[in-house]
């Protein structure tokens, strides 16, 4: 009988799933049959496969590029490398195209795909989970803000973990964030969007600010 694809691996930007379990090799397969028959419509020749040192890589990725094949899409292994280097190799043989098999930071029974076709990342809609936003492999910056399930935001501090967590709308700029500090439980923000220059601008404000101030109270 044909093997179900849980939604639950399909991430907002890669597919990823516990090995045997809702990450095997016919899941593998199916994805690299998918992946082909959308490679063939951008007239996509080549796409580049490689993995990480994970034990589960070398037969995920050969289900992978079966299932790639079988959509009449020829293969590049490049074998054991670094991502980055799966993503040069598409530059370098001129596919545009390529897949990392990786965990990247998750757990040892994890593995999961990162996928590119013709120049672009596949991501959001193009893979779109439809159950949760469970976030595990992203880092979390300070200030950051991510949204659960039940739709209310967090803001992310000095105790925040460094990946994982939820979905990430938007980064709270470094000046700002002590307003935040100040609030009491109940009161409502509203956040504004800001360039790049313009928080830093406002730090170095900030900055220069609290140094003056530092200066006066020494006397």
């Amino acid at each position: 009988m044909a093997e179900t694809i849980s939604r639950s691996i399909f991430k907002a930007y890669d597919i990823r799933g516990i090995v045997d379990k809702t990450l095997t090799e016919e899941v593998c397969e199916k994805v690299g049959m998918a992946l082909g028959t959308l490679a063939q419509k951008k007239n996509v020749s080549h796409i580049c496969v490689g993995r990480d040192g994970r034990l589960s890589g070398p037969r995920l990725q050969a289900a992978l590029m079966k299932g790639i094949r079988k959509a009449g899409v020829g293969v590049y292994d490049i074998g054991a490398v670094p991502t980055p280097v799966l993503y040069f190799s598409t530059v370098y043989l001129k596919t545009g195209s390529g897949v990392a098999v990786t965990g990247s930071h998750n757990p040892p029974d994890y593995n999961g795909l990162k996928m590119m076709l013709a120049d672009e990342t596949l991501y959001g809609p193009a893979i779109q989970h439809k159950n949760g936003g469970d976030i595990i492999s992203d880092g979390i910056a300070f200030g950051a803000i991510q949204v659960p399930g039940s739709g209310k935001p967090i803001l992310m501090g000095a105790d925040r973990q460094t990946t994982g967590g939820y979905t990430k709308i938007a980064t709270v700029i470094s000046a700002d964030f002590r307003l935040l500090a100040q609030l009491k439980a109940g009161d409502k923000v509203r956040f504004e969007a800001v360039s790049v220059q313009a928080a830093q601008q406002a730090l170095h404000f900030q900055r220069g600010a609290l140094a003056l101030l530092a200066d006066v109270v020494k006397g």
